[in-house]
């Protein structure tokens, strides 16, 4: 190995410069439609106002030839201010570990996975005009003005020239786009103490008259993001509730809560008077859809998680009923892409703790009962 303390400077320097390419290849990614929108979604949610609900709508507009040749997102939050607008475009400018808005990158993922920026517009409660920009790129960025964004604050992200992964039709959005939205944004949808309103919009194109209002358009479908929850079972109240509730668990750097439970069978579901989920719901009984939600600032990261956290051995059909939350507080964080959790000491910790308790192993808040056999 070379010894640093006899290196010899050299006169020379390395100059490193940034690359617009940064910006079309953080759309390479793993992301799944499902995945894309979230990541819009939880921008708007880290950069919410307090002040009230927060309003997510999201548009696609299709041609006369019903193809999709437009999405947007429009939200009410506090916008992005002149001053901080380039370190919002820079790729990782902004972090906060405490938000969903992590590593500074999901915004620009996105756009570069759904297609091409049109425009982003934001306007914040002291600008009487919004701010628009119709590119991302390093460097002077020549930035418009507009009064057509007419909200107090808010953002808007048009994106053009859509890729394939925007494939969707008003039947995939009703049986999985919209359930599972509701269901990874549950605790911001929860009626008794809702923080965000979420809907989307099948915008069917007409004469343009507007770049941001919806005067050149006819609303074709419309849906309101619900919030969805696992439905229990318990095993001996028989009611809608879980073995036990938010257990906290712990170790050195690290805090989390272990929701267990056990889904409802066909019948269970007629004694609770509730309808059974149709297939594609994501709390649907099916050797897919067992095992835990594991959640991080109250959003699902991973929906229906055993086997993948060694848990269990391999799926089975007998763990079909197993339902549940590993709630990280605490010590825990996201890889960049945001659909999973980074594995180190504190996570495999976690989750050691967890399989221990579910077999009994470790006392719980039922002592050392064994929940399941594996």
């Amino acid at each position: 190995m070379i010894d640093l303390s006899k290196l010899e400077k050299s006169p020379e320097t390395t100059k490193v410069e940034a690359s617009n390419n940064i910006f079309s290849e953080l759309g390479k990614n793993t992301y799944s439609y499902l995945d894309v929108i979230s990541e819009l979604i939880d921008n708007s949610i880290a950069a919410r106002r307090t002040d009230m609900i927060l309003e997510v709508t999201i548009k696609l507009d299709f041609n006369q030839k019903n193809k999709v040749r437009l999405f947007s997102i429009t939200d009410n939050a506090n916008g992005i201010s002149q001053d901080k607008l380039g370190i919002a475009i820079t790729p990782a400018g902004v972090q906060s570990c405490q938000s969903l808005n992590e590593h500074g990158l999901g915004m620009k993922q996105a756009i570069a996975a759904l297609g091409k920026l049109k425009y982003l517009a934001t306007k914040t409660i002291e600008d009487s005009k919004a701010r628009v920009i119709k590119e991302f790129s390093f460097g002077e960025l020549t930035t418009y003005y507009t009064s057509e964004f007419n909200q107090e604050s808010g953002t808007e992200i048009s994106i053009t020239d859509l890729k394939s992964i925007v494939n969707v039709t008003q039947t995939s959005v009703t049986n999985t786009l919209t359930p599972y939205l509701g269901a990874r944004y549950r605790r911001f949808l929860a009626p008794d103490n809702k923080i965000m309103n979420l809907k989307l919009l099948f915008l069917e194109e007409s004469e343009q008259t507007s770049l941001f209002q919806d005067s050149g358009y006819n609303i074709k479908r419309e849906w309101i993001v619900k919030e969805v929850k696992p439905i229990y079972f318990h095993p001996f109240k028989r009611e809608n509730k879980p073995v036990f509730l938010k257990h906290p668990i712990s170790g050195k750097g690290w805090k989390a809560e272990l929701t267990f439970g056990y889904a409802p069978q066909d019948k269970e579901y007629e004694e609770l008077g509730l309808k059974i989920p149709n297939k594609f719901q994501p709390y649907y009984v099916s050797i897919k859809r067992q095992g835990l939600d594991v959640l991080l600032h109250d959003r699902v990261i991973l929906f229906h998680q055993l086997f993948e956290l060694d848990i269990v051995p391999n799926r089975h059909a007998d763990y079909n009923t197993i339902r549940g939350e590993i709630d990280l507080k605490e010590g825990f964080e996201t890889a960049i892409t945001k659909n999973s959790i980074i594995e180190d000491n504190n996570f495999r910790y976690c989750l050691e703790k967890v399989r221990k308790i579910l077999k009994g192993e470790e006392p719980g808040p039922k002592k050392k009962e064994k929940l399941f056999t594996t």
